[in-house]
Order: structure tokens, then C-alpha cells, then sequence
């Protein structure tokens, strides 16, 4: 999951989504935090669905199709989520992004 991850902020970002995902089990939540850094270009590409669900131990809780329809930034699932827009402030409160 490491190398997807912008270099100088691996460590950061992984253990941030791992905390940020522990113990969930609904797509719409696990994918916030994901969503939240590829759009902050956190990512240098998208993690591959396969890396995702097998590093954060989320197999058969995610399907596919779910995860590309959350990680393509031009889909607007989250425009009316405020647990959404939680997560960005956090996000941009604790990596310092403007």
C-alpha cells in the first residue's frame, strides 16, 4: 500500500486510514478516508483494490465495483455526507493541506 502513497507521508497516511477503518464493515465509511486522499493528491495513484482490501484486512466486506464507483472523484456519492466533510477537515487539520 506504500509505494501508492506520496512519498514522505507513507507511514503517516497508512496508519491514519488504518485507525481511521478499524472495525468497519459498511463500504461508504471504509472508502471516506480513501476518497478524502486521492482527492488531496495524497496518492501518487490510485491504490488497486486488491492492495486495499488485503493491507487493511476489509476482503469480501468491499466488492469492486463499489470501490472504483468511490474512488472515481467525478462520482458525487458524497456531496450531501457530512461524516464526508468531517473527515476532510480532519484530514487537512493533521497533514496540514490548505
Amino acid at each position: 500500500m506504500k509505494e501508492y502513497i506520496k512519498e514522505g507521508y507513507e507511514d503517516k497516511v497508512d496508519r491514519w486510514i488504518r485507525k481511521e477503518i478499524k472495525g468497519m464493515t459498511e463500504p461508504i465509511d471504509m472508502m471516506r478516508p480513501m476518497r478524502a486522499f486521492m482527492m488531496f493528491e495524497m496518492f501518487k495513484k490510485k491504490p488497486p483494490f486488491e492492495v486495499f482490501t488485503t493491507h487493511y484486512h476489509k476482503v469480501g466486506m468491499i466488492s469492486l465495483p463499489s470501490y472504483n464507483g468511490y474512488m472515481y472523484l467525478k462520482n458525487n456519492k458524497y456531496n450531501e455526507d457530512l461524516a464526508f466533510d468531517d473527515t476532510k477537515k480532519r484530514i487537512k487539520k493533521d497533514f496540514g493541506i490548505v
